[in-house]
């Protein structure tokens, strides 16, 4: 009951289904590697957002978002 509680909640707030969420990864993880060579400088970009989505990461929002929905 709880993991399809949960479910519900990382879906609402993806956007799409959990299922998605590996398939998409890999898209745009094929994305950027495609452009390591044609441009660098998008890629270094997107790791620069990755890096910051982590420094960012606070486990007391991320609760205080699943318990408000």
């Amino acid at each position: 009951m709880l993991d399809q509680i949960a479910e519900k909640i990382i879906e609402k707030n993806l956007g799409y289904p959990v299922s998605m969420l590996s398939t998409n990864r890999k898209k745009e993880l094929q994305f950027i590697k495609d452009k390591i060579r044609t441009d660098p400088e998008q890629v270094e970009l997107w790791f620069d957002k990755e890096i910051k989505k982590i420094e960012n990461l606070k486990v007391q929002d991320l609760l205080r978002s699943i318990l408000k929905t």
